[in-house]
């Protein structure tokens, strides 16, 4: 999945269909980011039981 890019704020695809087990790689284009699972209720906080990455550099 490629996040970013210049001028861009988007995920590429924007849907993933992913099987307990499969692997999906999140390539960050520029500046930090997380990966952080959240509710359409409050899309700006971390699901409490959810999972969050914490912040990676672009490129990574």
């Amino acid at each position: 999945v490629t996040v970013g890019g210049t001028g861009v704020i988007a995920y590429t695809p924007n849907f993933v269909q992913a099987n307990v087990g499969d692997v999906v790689q999140f390539i960050f284009q520029q500046k930090n980011h997380t990966i952080t699972q959240s509710t359409l209720a409050s899309p700006c906080s971390p699901k409490p039981d959810g999972f969050d990455s914490g912040f990676l550099r672009a490129g990574s």
